[in-house]
């Protein structure tokens, strides 16, 4: 039987990324319960504390920012919480809520799932509050074993891609390309994005080099699964799609 580290509560309205955190922490061996309303979240919680719970901040029924009050007149549960609006996040630094962390969206799944690991270990006491030196930066091992979405799986540590159990080759920039899309499902990248972010700033070159890999990464996709993962936005760029 397999052993688990804790339960992570997950409160999130929207489904891609909420199947996405729920993949990862799964991946990451934790138990994971997911709720897209405040409300109704806060029901369960008062029933049963779980050892952490990451949250967005606009939430339908009860928001983010109300729900981690009322979590904290009964509970020292550790709480990360999520948000794309600047002014949401200046919220969470700026007022006392409780929250022990916050990341921005669009984040990274492994730094997320760091941030998780460090809050539930000093919940354990396995790791005393303030031991990181200030300034100090997340582990750069990779956190994960592999990602599953759907038939999708990738395991960063392997730089290995897998649909529906058939190991693909890639390129390691087509790897690259890949993962950091699929870490960020929904959102779409412009082409100059990408090369910043996955060649490098520094990297010359026309931007067409973008549609070239993204081309062979999703043939090579199409070959083994009927799901399009990647797909492009008329005018704007390519962003990564999670199966229903």
């Amino acid at each position: 039987m397999q052993e688990y580290f804790g339960r992570i509560l997950v409160v999130e309205d929207d489904d891609d990324v909420s199947r996405l955190l729920a993949s990862a922490l799964r991946t990451a061996r934790f138990q994971v319960d997911v709720f897209s309303d405040g409300s109704r979240a806060l029901e369960a919680i008062r029933q049963a504390v779980p050892d952490a719970i990451v949250m967005d901040v606009n939430l339908p029924g009860l928001d983010g920012l109300s729900l981690c009050r009322e979590v904290r007149k009964f509970s020292q549960v550790p709480i990360l919480m999520l948000s794309a609006l600047q002014e949401d996040i200046d919220k969470i630094v700026g007022l006392e809520l409780g929250a022990d962390d916050y990341l921005g969206k669009p984040f990274s799944v492994r730094e997320l799932v760091a941030r998780v690991r460090t809050m539930h270990r000093r919940s354990q006491g396995r790791e005393p509050a303030g031991s990181q030196p200030a300034g100090a930066t997340l582990p750069t091992v990779t956190d994960l074993d592999f990602l599953q979405l759907g038939s999708l799986k990738i395991c960063p540590a392997a730089r290995e891609v897998e649909v529906d159990g058939v190991c693909l080759h890639l390129t390691s920039t087509e790897f690259s390309l890949l993962q950091f899309l699929a870490e960020r499902p929904g959102r779409v990248f412009s082409r100059q994005e990408l090369l910043d972010q996955v060649w490098g700033q520094d990297w010359v070159g026309t931007d067409r080099t973008v549609d070239v890999h993204l081309r062979r990464v999703r043939s090579k996709l199409l070959e083994h699964s009927p799901h399009d993962f990647l797909q492009s936005v008329r005018g704007v760029g390519y962003k990564f799609v999670l199966p229903l």
